[in-house]
């Protein structure tokens, strides 16, 4: 954190009274409340600083003996003093709690050191009351250690550059940029990792489509195969003894025949001949499904990418590429189709037309239903009961969907109805009724 934003940071807690309460709200990140004023101070290693911003909710309830300690030492407590702490990026809060007994009087030291980011809870004589990373001697020359005294942070042998801040800026505006640029880094190191898992699954896929065997070869085989057996087929009445290797007329002119190594008899060579050709065929014909699917997903990859590098925050990268949650396996179920979650609705869509008639089948009649409208495309179901969807959910998914489309920039129409509404013509085609629309804008 900026050396000069945290000076300006202690003037403006300085001239609170009460500090109302001191919570983790994230691993590293507090929610400091006062009177009429609210903060956060993120101490996270490497990135820490504070930052004004709207009220942010905590995944979690935090119970740990520091979370307690806080509660006890800086809830409704007095504002005694703020300060910076030398050279050093320490901000130190002189703290009072009065108690119906009697009074507590703390320091709260806040050290956003760089890669040595803490909270310590000290007494007025600098003894360690808790932290929130408790130091060894065997990790550091400074240990954090409760009941022991705190030493001092030595002064920087090269002081530390107080970088200018912007003219005519108040704390506000300041500490609310901090929490802009935080949005920023967030957004970026989200982008980041998204694309990069998505990317070495897409590799993986590319690989296996590498491998598939030529399709148009194996029918090619599969036609050879059948004609030798129809040839033997029609020249077994000519045939006597039973030999490996047999030469035939055919239409071409002269063919000399292997047999199958377990074939017994021509007629049995025939029919094995025959049985290999349908094999080959039935083969060609998964391996055209499969390579269609391959492509279907890698293609779907490379759209959620481009997708996530447009996204403006780090909820939409959340939306398009959540953490996968492990299962039970109970409770595994594979589904032919993509899913996400937006504010905790189930949202399905197809990438291909088998895809939209599983999603369409799969769906329940008091699904949500959307489809762009006059551009053959994705269907897309909400799973949302009975319940009415929030506007700002449909248009978030409206939004996805549209942007999953290989068009170019406008404006496109989103129609949506219940899943009962909608009728299945042939195929993923569809007539549907009482829909309603949405207008999206595709950049």
């Amino acid at each position: 954190m900026n050396l000069s934003l945290l000076r300006r940071f202690s003037e403006q807690l300085a001239s609170h009274q009460t500090l109302v309460n001191l919570k983790r709200t994230g691993d590293n990140l507090f929610k400091l409340e006062c009177d009429n004023a609210l903060y956060y101070i993120d101490l996270t290693r490497g990135r820490s600083t504070a930052f004004i911003a709207p009220p942010l909710f905590g995944m979690k309830q935090y119970q740990a003996p520091f979370d307690l300690s806080l509660q006890r030492y800086a809830a409704r407590a007095n504002i005694l003093w703020a300060r910076v702490e030398g050279g050093n990026r320490i901000l130190q809060i002189g703290l009072e709690n009065r108690g119906s007994y009697k009074s507590l009087r703390s320091i709260l030291q806040l050290e956003f050191t760089g890669r040595n980011t803490n909270a310590i809870l000290l007494d007025e004589a600098g003894v360690v009351i808790d932290a929130l990373r408790h130091i060894g001697n065997e990790r550091s020359f400074r240990e954090v250690k409760i009941g022991q005294k705190l030493d001092s942070l030595p002064e920087p042998s090269k002081p530390l550059a107080e970088r200018a801040l912007p003219e005519g800026l108040g704390i506000q505006e300041l500490l609310e940029m901090e929490y802009q640029k935080r949005l920023e880094r967030e957004l970026l190191e989200r982008q980041k990792g998204a694309i990069l898992s998505i990317e070495k699954k897409r590799e993986r896929l590319l690989l296996s489509l590498s491998q598939i065997t030529n399709e148009e070869e194996l029918a090619q085989e599969a036609k050879r195969l059948r004609g030798q057996g129809a040839l033997l087929l029609a020249n077994l009445y000519k045939l006597s003894s039973f030999s490996s290797c047999v030469k035939l007329e055919s239409q071409e002119g002269e063919v000399s025949l292997e047999m199958p190594p377990l074939a017994r008899s021509f007629s049995e060579a025939a029919q094995i001949f025959f049985e290999s050709s349908k094999k080959l065929e039935q083969k060609a014909k998964n391996l055209h499904i499969e390579r269609e699917m391959l492509e279907d997903k890698i293609l779907f990859y490379n759209r959620q990418i481009a997708l996530i590098k447009a996204a403006k925050s780090v909820e939409d990268v959340m939306i398009l590429a959540p953490k996968k949650q492990r299962a039970f396996k109970s409770e595994e179920k594979k589904e032919e189709f993509e899913s996400f979650f937006i504010e905790g609705v189930k949202v399905s869509f197809g990438k291909n037309e088998r895809e939209n008639v599983k999603l369409l089948q799969s769906a329940k009649a008091e699904d949500t239903w959307l489809h762009v409208r006059d551009i053959p495309s994705s269907h897309m179901i909400l799973r949302g009961g009975k319940g009415k969807i929030h506007a700002n959910i449909l248009q978030k998914a409206a939004e996805i969907l549209v942007g999953f489309l290989d068009v170019s920039g406008g404006n496109y129409w989103v129609d949506f109805t219940k899943r009962k509404f909608v009728k299945i013509t042939e195929g993923a085609q569809v007539v549907y009724a009482k829909h309603e629309t949405i207008t999206v804008k595709k950049e």
